[in-house]
């Protein structure tokens, strides 16, 4: 009688739990990150239509999303950079 044979070798297993661990992360800072964003969007546009010279902060709030889309920053730095934003806002 041949040995049981496990499916998946345990190397691969210790070498990709780790990085899906920090998948897991990321993605869970992907998702709290757009919910941040959202509101903050959302309320950067209602003092946009309240008060239009406003406007500046959208202006500074949308060249952060694009330097973030752009990939010169990575989620921790922006969600940081966000929270500076709100915080001197």
């Amino acid at each position: 009688m041949d040995p049981p044979v496990s499916l998946i070798d345990e190397r691969i297993v210790e070498n990709i739990f780790p990085l899906w661990l920090v998948y897991l992360n990321l993605s869970a800072n992907t998702r709290v990150l757009e919910k941040l964003r959202s509101a903050i969007e959302d309320q950067l546009e209602s003092m946009v239509k309240r008060n239009k010279s406003r406007s500046n902060y959208y202006e500074k709030f949308q060249r952060l999303i694009d330097e973030y889309n752009s990939g010169s920053m990575n989620v921790d730095i922006l969600f940081d950079r966000l929270i500076k934003f709100v915080s001197r806002s």
